[in-house]
């Protein structure tokens, strides 16, 4: 028999298949492990503080609403806008990079199949360049514009 793959987008199969709370909180704790440990991920790790409890905790929050789950960010935190909450962080296109490939490697680490991490990192992508666009936006010299006297 075939096995019939399971569309991501619709309702809460991404949750489903991310394996619940549960599962969210496994692989965010890969994620950070990953994050906190390999050189090619300094530039990232930098931007967080020493203890990365309250990552790793909002992480989860998001992730359970952003799949289709229970919205906990919303629940605990309110504003669940990623340009808002990355507002101040200075992403770099090395930081962007090793966030997307921790990701990428803690998905392929939790076992999860090959369409799913495909789906989720195709999804990642897209906030991902948007946080690093407006990072680099925010730290473009400002112009100066001639003053005029009156003659």
């Amino acid at each position: 028999m075939t096995e019939i793959p399971m569309d991501y987008r619709i309702g809460d199969n991404a949750y489903l298949a991310a394996g619940k709370q549960e599962g969210i909180e496994t692989l965010v704790n890969r994620f950070y492990d990953l994050m906190d440990s390999r050189t090619d991920a300094s530039s990232l790790r930098q931007l967080h503080p020493d203890s990365l409890d309250r990552a790793r905790q909002r992480l989860v929050w998001f992730l359970s609403g952003w799949l289709g789950g229970p919205a906990l960010y919303q629940q605990n935190v309110g504003n669940q806008s990623l340009a808002m909450s990355h507002a101040q962080v200075a992403v770099t296109r090395d930081s962007m990079q090793a966030w997307l490939d921790c990701m990428s490697q803690a998905l392929q680490d939790c076992g999860y199949p090959q369409s799913f991490h495909d789906y989720l990192m195709h999804r990642f992508t897209t906030p991902a360049h948007s946080m690093l666009m407006m990072a680099e936006y925010q730290a473009r010299p400002t112009s100066t514009t001639p003053s005029f006297s009156a003659v």
